[in-house]
């Protein structure tokens, strides 16, 4: 029978243990599922932007550039990212000069993408390019793609 005394409050430990662990389970799904209605929120408040500017951009500048190599002939190029959608024109003849005869340091790659820039604003772009640096080379890749370069010349091919 002393036994049975011992495990009684074994057994309630244990009981106490498991309901702690379910209390808190459900607590973490709850605030789970709060994140992922915010962020699918927020994942179509972004989609939606990004469609006004590329409307927008191309109601200007004709069609955009999709990723295909036969489409340089367009004005414009998307380059699409988690935080939003860059726009870049084609650059005019001197400043795509100016940018090939330089050293093509960071300084010069952020200076041919914010004279070819469409959207975002120039201060949204640098908050972007702070949170992913390779957003400024991925839009000079597409200026460059707007300027002849074919895209197998870019990847190093």
């Amino acid at each position: 029978m002393s036994n049975a005394k011992e495990l009684d409050p074994i057994k309630a430990r244990l009981a106490e243990i498991k309901a702690r662990q379910d209390a808190l389970a459900a607590k973490r799904e709850e605030r789970l599922s709060k994140l992922a209605e915010s962020e699918a929120v927020e994942a179509a408040a972004l989609e939606l932007a990004d469609n006004e500017a590329i409307e927008a951009a191309e109601a200007a500048h004709g069609p955009a550039y999709d990723g295909n190599e036969t489409d340089s002939k367009r004005q414009i190029a998307l380059v699409r990212t988690s935080l939003g959608v860059v726009i870049v024109k084609r650059a005019l003849p001197v400043v795509f000069k100016r940018y090939r005869e330089s050293k093509m340091t960071d300084a010069d790659t952020e200076a041919l993408v914010k004279a070819c820039l469409v959207h975002p604003d120039r201060q949204r772009l640098n908050a972007m390019v702070d949170e992913q640096p390779f957003i400024l080379e991925r839009s000079a890749n597409a200026i460059g793609i707007l300027a002849g370069v074919r895209v197998k010349e870019l990847a190093g091919k």
